[in-house]
């Protein structure tokens, strides 16, 4: 989509889905139909038109980037300060020209139809 960058917010520890520990994988990776929730996530955007959205990556965040390889562009959130830290440190991987953001997460995106990101 031109003019807009799309990041995805995927540096979460997943401690909602293992009884308040961190998990031993990113959220992000755990699977819907047999496939991580970022691969879905990923692939609406492509749909919709962001070529190659920045995901930022923080909680055991080089097995997101092995698993996703060179589709995205990848921030670091080190330390993890929460949401709006995680938005902030996509700024080192998008184009000064950018002016417009679409910020999604990378697990619950998984559900968003491609036109409905167009749309936002």
């Amino acid at each position: 989509m031109k003019n807009v960058q799309a990041i995805v917010l995927a540096a979460g520890k997943g401690t909602r889905m293992n009884e308040g520990r961190n998990s031993p994988i990113p959220k992000v990776m755990f699977e819907l139909e047999g496939r991580p929730m970022i691969d879905y996530s990923i692939e609406n955007l492509k749909k919709a038109g962001f070529e190659k959205p920045v995901v930022v990556i923080g909680y055991k965040g080089e097995m997101v980037k092995k698993h996703l390889g060179n589709k995205v562009s990848y921030a670091w959130q080190s330390p993890q300060l929460g949401t709006g830290h995680a938005a902030s440190c996509a700024k080192v991987a998008v184009d000064p020209k950018v002016k417009t953001i679409l910020s999604v997460y990378g697990d619950d995106s998984a559900f968003y139809e491609p036109k409905m990101l167009q749309n936002l």
